[in-house]
Order: structure tokens, then C-alpha cells, then sequence
């Protein structure tokens, strides 16, 4: 599992109107896989149509 640095949870957020709290690392950019290289990577499986951008996500 790769550590994710507070500092870098914190640049990686800058501009996104979000806690930056520690518990909340676990959603940091840096935790996911890169979609592209995932989609890439599968091509003979699936056929891109379309690519949706989140413009917004609330958790409660």
C-alpha cells in the first residue's frame, strides 16, 4: 500500500473545497489508479463511448 504524505494529501487538494483532516487520506487523488492506464489495459474487454468528469461529491 503506498503512504501518502499529509503534505501531499494537502497540494494534491489545494483548490478542491474539502477537509484536509488526516482521517480523510484514503480519498487523496493519489490513492486511485490512474483511469486512463485501468481502461487502457482492458481495451479488448470494453469500448469507451464516452468518459463522465465528477463535477461534485457529497458524503455524508
Amino acid at each position: 500500500m503506498k503512504n501518502i504524505s499529509q503534505q501531499s494529501f494537502e497540494q494534491a487538494m489545494d483548490g478542491i473545497v474539502s477537509d484536509t483532516n488526516a482521517a480523510f487520506r484514503d480519498e487523496a487523488p493519489q490513492a486511485y489508479k490512474d483511469l486512463t492506464t485501468v481502461m487502457t489495459n482492458q481495451d479488448s474487454l470494453v469500448k469507451i463511448v464516452h468518459r463522465l468528469k465528477p463535477l461534485i461529491n457529497v458524503k455524508g
